[in-house]
């Protein structure tokens, strides 16, 4: 049986469009470093389990700052 050498790509092309909405390594720290000092972040992720969150939009912090302004990564009180 001959392997189908379309499908690698198949996987690559999927891979590359989930990536696009991730930020760099930096960007997500630089956010998270902000969103530590903001008086909206919550240590309980909707009150019952020990996570940083924003107590406004109700994300875990580092899901949200995470993902490309395009993806809904961004701040909701304008701070990055």
């Amino acid at each position: 049986m001959l392997h189908d050498h379309k499908e690698p790509l198949k996987i690559l092309n999927q891979e590359y469009h989930f990536n696009m909405f991730l930020v760099d390594k930096a960007t997500q720290n630089k956010r998270l470093k902000i969103c530590g000092k903001c008086k909206h972040r919550s240590k309980k992720f909707l009150g019952l389990i020990k996570a940083d969150s924003c107590s406004i939009c109700k994300c875990l912090l580092k899901a949200k700052t995470s993902v490309t302004k395009e993806f809904e990564g961004k701040c909701p009180v304008d701070k990055w």
